[in-house]
């Protein structure tokens, strides 16, 4: 890891491809290590408590919120991405090769590459989630429907299930 980056050379931008090769090598060195955070969430908060009859249910729901994060930051750095790549097509339309213009062409024109390295880094952790999500929970990940969620108190569905888990001693 290089720490002699100055003060100035930060405040220069820097739109090279160089960068972006950096970016990429850093997020390749930061595989493993994004993995084991990963991993190390699911197997010791996740694992040790869905083994547990009186927390699986839990540790399911928060299995599923962990992936989901991700999901849901994937599904962020593709829109980002998605208005990137219509500024880059409104620059183009406009294009009239001034020193401005092509500042800002460069400027956009880097950021999606970059936000393409961020949409490979969400889909990898995603992957890394989805994977744990399966080997701890025993099926795939899906994505929650999105509704309104019933009330417990309204659902009979709900109620009858809570009483007879209740009677049996489950959920004490």
């Amino acid at each position: 890891m290089d720490n002699s980056t100055t003060i100035s050379e930060v405040r220069e931008p820097d739109f090279s491809n160089e960068r972006l090769e950096k970016m990429g090598d850093w997020f390749e060195e930061r595989k493993p290590v994004l993995k084991e955070g990963i991993e190390f969430f699911f197997k010791n908060v996740i694992a040790p408590d869905f083994e547990d009859l009186n927390w699986s249910w839990l540790a399911s729901a928060n299995a599923s919120t962990e992936v989901g994060k991700w999901q849901y930051h994937l599904d962020r750095c593709q829109q980002t991405f998605d208005k990137t790549k219509d500024k880059i097509a409104t620059l183009s339309r406009e294009d009239n090769h001034t020193e401005i213009s092509l500042n800002q062409s460069n400027r956009v024109i880097f950021a999606s590459r970059a936000q393409e390295l961020n949409i490979a880094r969400a889909e990898y952790c995603l992957e890394v989630a989805k994977d744990l999500y399966k080997q701890i929970i025993g099926k795939d990940w899906t994505k929650p429907v999105k509704g309104k969620l019933k009330s417990v108190e309204t659902d009979g569905k709900s109620q009858k299930w809570i009483k007879d888990n209740l009677k049996q001693g489950v959920l004490i």
